[in-house]
């Protein structure tokens, strides 16, 4: 099921619209709006994001709807469906999406976490907050022409990371973070597919 910006802001909030957010932090170059040139970016619809350097997926842990559940790297489920590893990405306006876990129906939104300074590495988690809270919102960037980066609106130097991605240790419970941006590491580089 694909909600639309406006239902998703009905059904969960009570409001059919959002007021427009100011991000005076976030870059103006060309690469911060939604761009249909990402490779297996087709715009709004739902996705799943595996990380290239070790193949696994973003995944809501047990597809759980309390606030700060964990967002891992986890073992793609191949042609199997995992419900907890496809996200709805809805634009929102001014270049920016959300990314809201269709699994659970609560709306859970893909978030950069909160009290962090720019900069600083923080825990990507799943929360319930209204669609115009910018750690909740992400601009999609192409990386070349084989991966997107998720750029962080609540922090600008920060993009969606797999943390320690190529230790040996790393099992499929790997945490997603924002991190500072590195464009060379492929620890922040996202493939995505499209669900229909």
């Amino acid at each position: 099921m694909q909600l639309t910006l406006a239902a998703h802001l009905l059904c969960f909030y009570g409001v059919a619209n959002a007021t427009p957010i100011a991000t005076p932090n976030v870059p103006t170059n060309p690469t911060t709006t939604v761009n249909p040139f990402v490779k297996g970016y087709q715009g709004p619809g739902v996705y799943t994001l595996t990380i290239l350097s070790r193949g696994l997926r973003a995944d809501l842990y047990r597809g759980g709807s309390k606030p700060n559940t964990p967002i891992y790297g986890w073992a793609s489920s191949g042609p199997g469906y995992n419900a907890n590893q496809y996200w709805q990405i809805a634009d929102v306006g001014q270049g920016q999406v959300i990314i809201i876990i269709i699994q659970n129906g609560t709306g859970t939104l893909f978030s950069a976490g909160s009290g962090a300074s720019d900069g600083q590495a923080t825990n990507c988690t799943g929360q319930s907050y209204p669609p115009w809270r910018k750690e909740a919102r992400w601009i999609v960037e192409p990386h070349g022409s084989t991966a997107a980066v998720f750029r962080s609106v609540a922090y600008p130097s920060n993009v969606m990371d797999v943390l320690n991605p190529n230790l040996p240790s790393c099992g499929f419970d790997t945490p997603v973070q924002a991190a500072l941006k590195d464009s060379s590491a492929l620890s922040q580089q996202w493939e995505l597919q499209v669900h229909l």
